[in-house]
């Protein structure tokens, strides 16, 4: 069983414009997840999906986790990297100096 101890990620890309504020690639377990998206609307964040538009226009995720948990932490991770990612740099030092989350 995969858990969030097999999660890294790889790349986050911040957007200059467009709906989605960053793309993001990450690997859990043996499977690598390349175009991710971070959102956010009023004040809410979350992580969506790389996905295609079908012929009739609709679009529909490409990327599907089984365990909402595992789902759940992922987005928690990705959002939580992405937001300190863009944190003035003083305070990504004081995280990487032991301050708890």
């Amino acid at each position: 069983m995969t858990t969030l101890s097999d999660f890294t990620i790889k790349s986050i890309t911040k957007y200059e414009s467009g709906f989605a504020l960053a793309g993001v690639n990450f690997q859990l377990g043996p499977v690598i997840v390349r175009g991710a998206k971070v959102f956010e609307k009023d004040g809410r964040y979350w992580l969506g999906m790389p996905g295609r538009m079908s012929e009739t226009g609709e679009w529909g995720d490409l990327v599907y986790f089984l365990d909402r948990d595992i789902k759940d932490a992922v987005e928690r991770a990705v959002i939580e990297a992405y937001q300190a990612s863009m944190a003035p740099s003083e305070s990504q030092d004081l995280t990487k100096q032991g301050s708890k989350r």
